[in-house]
């Protein structure tokens, strides 16, 4: 039995294919530290904004029911009390859902790099070109 050496050709090939799987990778690692530093960012804004947000509400609330208690000092100061609490409870029952929506609407983590590594794989099955060719209208008559 005699083994053949692999050709030349084929070990040279089978280089440079692993070079280009390299490079590949080491571009999609680069492009989800991207996304990864963005969504840092993104939530070190939003931490910072919730935390101004509470000390200030809180300031103004504390403000607010001290003077509406000096201002009904002598009337229904439990009623008016009561509704601030209620009014305060409402406002940071809406400034809840809208922070809700804001990171509802936030993209996926790494759904740039999962897009390209989709597109790697169409690319790498030969879909390439089906891909990059524009829909086909379907118009029932």
């Amino acid at each position: 039995m005699s083994t053949q050496a692999p050709s030349p050709g084929l070990v040279a090939s089978l280089r440079r294919l692993l070079a280009h799987v390299a490079v590949l990778l080491a571009t999609r690692a680069e492009l989800a530290t991207l996304e990864l530093q963005q969504l840092r960012a993104r939530v070190l804004r939003w931490a910072v904004l919730i935390v101004l947000a509470a000390v200030l509400v809180l300031a103004a609330l504390m403000t607010v029911s001290v003077w509406v208690a000096a201002v009904f000092w002598d009337g229904p100061r439990g009623w008016v009390l009561g509704l601030l609490a209620l009014a305060y409870l409402g406002i940071a029952a809406a400034l809840l859902l809208a922070l809700q929506r804001s990171v509802q609407r936030s993209p996926p983590l790494l759904s740039l790099t999962r897009d390209e590594l989709l597109k790697d794989l169409d690319a790498l099955r030969g879909r390439a070109s089906a891909a990059n060719q524009p829909p086909a209208n379907d118009v029932a008559s």
